[in-house]
């Protein structure tokens, strides 16, 4: 069964101050869940909000956060936050472990901070992640410092002012990149589109402009990144 509230997922990557919006929206009476994936945990410290799940190898926590897990107070308490650790040779990334988790807790919106910035390979996997939820009609928003990046998954329409933290205005930069040959149409930007081809190979979705909120992108085939500005 799926749920109705929302997964917040915490990595080690750079934050921006789009995360502190959480410490108002996030409610556990509408259901909604809360992850602290390896070094994510410092940051929830900062907010005073504690997750229902911390998860990781643990090699990118700082020296207060460490001491908590090896000392494991409250992470042992039944009332208190789920610990799980994994072993630092895997296929899963922290994060999508932690997504994983969440999906099968029936989750089906996620929104991901600190998931972006530091490694490049690590801001791609977690692009990688958002594809995999939208493979499973679920999506995910990952909150960069300039914009909020999600994946879609044809047949389906991305409005871009449903489930976002923070929706585009008129004027703000909308990109879309293909992961494959996919047919987009465009509502409310400056560049229409009508069941246009965009492929892999060539950035032809860069740099639209919002000019009518609120501002679509539908996918009839295929599967693209979308891109806007914050």
């Amino acid at each position: 069964m799926n749920k109705t509230g929302v997964c917040y997922i915490f990595g080690a990557g750079e934050y921006y101050g789009s995360e502190e919006q959480v410490s108002a929206d996030f409610s556990r009476e509408k259901g909604d869940f809360l992850i602290a994936a390896d070094g994510g945990l410092t940051r929830l410290l900062t907010l005073y909000l504690e997750p229902d799940l911390i998860i990781g190898d643990f090699d990118s926590l700082d020296d207060e956060s460490a001491s908590l897990v090896e000392q494991g107070v409250d992470l042992n308490n039944p009332d208190g936050p789920q610990f799980m650790k994994l072993p630092v040779a895997k296929d899963d990334t922290d994060t999508l472990a932690g997504m994983r988790i969440a999906y099968e807790k029936g989750y089906r919106v996620f929104h991901l901070f600190g998931c972006t910035g530091g490694r490049v390979d690590h801001t791609l996997a977690n692009i990688q992640a958002l594809s995999w939820l939208s493979e499973r009609d679920a999506i995910g928003y990952l909150y960069d410092e300039e914009g909020v990046i999600t994946v879609i998954n044809g047949p389906d329409e991305l409005v871009l002012d449903e489930h976002v933290a923070h929706p585009p205005k008129e004027d703000y930069i909308v990109s879309v990149f293909a992961l494959n040959d996919a047919k987009v149409t465009y509502k409310g930007l400056k560049f229409p589109s009508e069941g246009e081809i965009l492929t892999s190979i060539y950035p032809k979705g860069v740099s639209n402009r919002i000019v009518e909120c609120p501002a679509s992108v539908k996918v009839e085939e295929g599967s693209v990144i979308v891109y806007w500005e914050d």
